[in-house]
């Protein structure tokens, strides 16, 4: 994204280790661009195709180049910009214009979100998953949409579930650190691991990075 932020670079300094969506809003935020206004229109045109160009993400490129016309939101949930999407184009659900779209965003969606954690999620059909949101908060969704529990009673019955729900947590966890050099990197960044037993649920949270690394999943209580 650095030559579409280099036109800035006169009181604006882009940071390429934060999200590039996060980059446009403070970019925003510093020239006080109204988002109605066709100045940040164009401006937002240009950052997408660039964020087509350099990130190669069969989404963006699905909803950017095959729907110029459609304001995309980068930063929400794909499955949701395509319901916007429909909507915007006022397909009839079952036309072969809404067929056709459907299946190219799907096609576009399982290549690019096909990491373990994804398949994860995607395993639980009635649960809309958004994949730009972090692995913590759409495992939250997922408890809550699913109604498992935090704690459990010690009835037979409760105790099952509590199995049952340990068992598809323990996936989770499994999943998550499959990725985690893809969300981080290979890093003994404090702040990463920091965030990483946060997710386990591990309390306290050790105070070096290398006491993080030897944490066990927990059991749930």
């Amino acid at each position: 994204m650095n030559d579409f932020f280099e036109k800035f670079t006169a009181d604006f300094t882009f940071d390429p280790k934060t999200q590039p969506e996060l980059e446009l809003a403070r970019l925003r935020n510093l020239r006080g661009w109204d988002v109605t206004t066709p100045e940040y229109k164009k401006v937002r045109r240009e950052f997408l195709e660039a964020l087509v160009k350099e990130s190669k993400a069969p989404v963006h490129a699905y909803f950017v180049l095959q729907f110029p016309d459609f304001d995309y939101d980068s930063r929400a949930s794909p499955k949701l910009e395509f319901q916007r999407l429909r909507a915007f184009r006022r397909w009839k659900t079952g036309s072969r214009p809404d067929k056709r779209a459907r299946r190219l965003f799907v096609e576009a969606f399982d290549e690019e979100f096909d990491s373990d954690l994804d398949v994860f999620f995607k395993d639980f059909k009635t649960f809309d998953y958004n994949p730009r949101n972090e692995p913590k908060a759409e495992f939250e969704r997922l408890r809550v949409h699913k109604k498992w529990k935090k704690k459990y009673g010690k009835s037979p019955a409760e105790q099952i579930l509590k199995e049952e729900y340990q068992a598809i947590r323990d996936e989770f966890f499994d999943a998550f650190a499959g990725v985690f050099v893809y969300f981080f990197g290979v890093t003994k960044d404090y702040h990463n691991w920091e965030y990483l037993c946060g997710l386990l649920g591990v309390h306290p949270i050790p105070s070096t990075a290398e006491e993080c690394e030897k944490v066990n999943n927990p059991v749930i209580q």
